[in-house]
């Protein structure tokens, strides 16, 4: 695999950095908490020249610094997202989300004009397991304490691989992850899936362990009509394991967004 140069852009919320693959129509690719802008690379391949894929670091990840984003508010890194495609003077881009970066597109929409959204095992309407942890567990408080770092982070760095995240994540990418996590409203997220009436394309494997298949098939049934793609296998990052299948059919429908 090709390695990545990632580029950077200033905005009025500050610099960001971000990787450009591809030609064509233009995808705005938000990463998951923890991950970066790296996390779409496969995809970017897949897609080609079918589509220009556009994908952001989030404050924190790859080159984005996170002074910014001291609270790890989901709508700031919305709003980011939005000052960085004004910056790119991108017009009408679609807009992906995988993961924590659904409910951040979501948000994005709501002031952006957007052709379409795509959701790649994305956050659903429902309470799923990330948000179980971080909340009912109080785990992103308990974390964030030094003595919490120190007796949690042996076992979150043996579980992450099995659940599909990088063992180079550094501690403050995975403790700011769970605070993302804890920090989204979902009251407003749910407002902001609601009011979509673009096209919406929804990908999703039936044995991700992190948001069950079952919400995702709810999600796929309230959004607007669009591409729907669901897969026996793929875990959570089905844009990495199955960027083959996924960059087809996100390419077929953005095709028909004309």
């Amino acid at each position: 695999m090709r390695p990545l140069k990632r580029q950077h852009v200033d905005t009025p919320l500050g610099p960001v950095t971000f990787t450009d693959q591809g030609a064509g129509a233009p995808v705005v690719a938000v990463h998951g908490a923890p991950g970066s802008a790296r996390d779409f690379r496969r995809l970017g391949e897949a897609l080609g020249d079918r589509a220009r894929l556009i994908a952001v670091d989030m404050p924190g990840s790859g080159g984005t610094p996170s002074r910014a984003w001291t609270d790890h508010d989901p709508v700031y890194a919305a709003a980011l997202t939005g000052a960085f495609i004004e910056a790119l003077g991108l017009e009408r881009p679609v807009l992906l989300g995988h993961s924590f970066g659904s409910a951040i597109v979501a948000e994005v929409a709501a002031e952006v004009p957007a052709r379409g959204l795509a959701f790649v095992a994305a956050m659903t309407r429902g309470v799923h397991l990330p948000l179980r942890l971080t909340r009912g567990l109080r785990l992103s408080r308990v974390v964030r304490s030094s003595l919490g770092r120190r007796l949690l982070m042996p076992p979150l760095r043996a579980v992450g691989p099995q659940l599909g995240f990088s063992p180079r994540l550094t501690d403050a990418q995975v403790v700011g992850a769970f605070h993302a996590t804890a920090l989204v409203d979902l009251a407003r997220h749910r407002g902001n899936l609601d009011a979509l009436t673009v096209p919406c394309f929804v990908a999703w494997a039936d044995d991700d362990r992190l948001i069950h298949a079952n919400l995702q098939v709810e999600l796929s049934e309230a959004l607007p009509p669009g591409g729907r793609l669901r897969l026996d296998h793929g875990g959570h990052n089905v844009q990495s394991t199955r960027a083959v299948e996924i960059a087809d059919a996100l390419a077929s429908w953005i095709s028909a967004l004309g």
